[in-house]
């Protein structure tokens, strides 16, 4: 009965450490996901504060490419704003 006994306390033994590494697995997918949500929630909070600088470093862009007779930042060309400028270099 020895050999019994030890194998019914290997397969106990199985059972709890898969059951164990399940357990783990699951708490590291779940802090991987929060870990995500952080980072994207801090990117677009980044992205918001510095929405107006954006904003403002485009509209100075186009009006010195307008100023130079270039295709500013909204991808037309000084001048003809029905000319495509992306198009009119393919």
């Amino acid at each position: 009965m020895p050999a019994g006994w030890a194998a019914a306390a290997t397969a106990v033994a199985g059972l709890a450490s898969a059951a164990a590494t399940r357990s783990a697995a699951k708490s590291q997918k779940k802090s991987t996901e929060a870990a995500i949500a952080e980072q994207e929630r801090q990117f677009d909070l980044a992205r918001e504060d510095q929405r107006s600088y954006r904003d403002v470093g485009g509209q100075a862009l186009n009006a010195l490419a307008g100023e130079l007779g270039l295709a500013g930042i909204t991808g037309q060309r000084a001048g003809d704003p029905r000319r495509d400028w992306c198009a009119a270099g393919s």
